[in-house]
This record gives C-alpha cells, sequence and structure tokens, in this order.
C-alpha cells in the first residue's frame, strides 16, 4: 500500500513547477529509515473549460501526485489530542529518538543540507 499527497495550487502560480520538482527530487534521494520513503510521482497537466467573467475559456491545469510509504498508524497529532489518548513514557521517548533522527540525517547528508521549514505533529508519521 502507498499514500498519496496531492499538491494543491495553481499552474500559475509561479515556482510552483520548481518547487514540486525541488520536492521530488529531495524525496527520491532521502534514504532513512526515519524519513518516509518515496516511492514515485504523477505529474499531469490537462486542459480544462472553465468560466471567466461570464465567458468560457481554455486552462492549463496541472495535477501533482507523490506516492509516498504508507505508514498505518497515522501522524503523531492523532496520539496527542487528548489525555486518554496519551502515549507512555518509553513510546514517547522512541518517538522523540526517532524524530531527533530523522532531522540529524536531513541536517547533514550529502553537500546540501535539507532543513525542514513545518515540523508539526501532523507531519511526523509513525510506523508499528
Amino acid at each position: 500500500m502507498i499514500a498519496v499527497k496531492k499538491i494543491v495550487s495553481s499552474s500559475l502560480m509561479p515556482g510552483m513547477q520548481k518547487k514540486f520538482e525541488n520536492e521530488v527530487y529531495h524525496l527520491m534521494m532521502l534514504k532513512h529509515p526515519n524519513i518516509v520513503r518515496c516511492v514515485g510521482y504523477s505529474y499531469e497537466i490537462k486542459n480544462v473549460c472553465l468560466e471567466h467573467d461570464g465567458k468560457y475559456v481554455f486552462a492549463e491545469m496541472a495535477e501533482r501526485l507523490l506516492c509516498l510509504e504508507y505508514l498505518p498508524n497515522g501522524s503523531l497529532d492523532r496520539y496527542i489530542s487528548d489525555e486518554s489518548s496519551g502515549l507512555d513514557w518509553s513510546t514517547r521517548y522512541k518517538i522523540i529518538e526517532g524524530v531527533c533522527y530523522g532531522l540529524c540525517h536531513l541536517h547533514v547528508q550529502n553537500a546540501k543540507p535539507i532543513i525542514h521549514l513545518d515540523l508539526k505533529p501532523a507531519n511526523i508519521l509513525l510506523d508499528h
């Protein structure tokens, strides 16, 4: 099983194509047990007919999809949202250690470090 992430953006936004290419490039080259593995991507441009200012016009619509390793336990935010779903200290420590291990790899891998600018519980995915 894989997880599919749809990159939602207007194809007319400046820099979106380059941003998508950079994300695919970085994800494809990252190989680490604490970083979600990218197994592929899909990029397709469709011509669609849309209404604009009372007229129908043709426009290019880009669909960008990332195919990622599926992690069945979902994201960390599901487990820390209230006290009843709390994790024991041993599990919490393993999660913290795994996050630190993955971030360290991002910061020191290859010649170009990667800085994660959106680190939050929803972006931390859990395996078994």
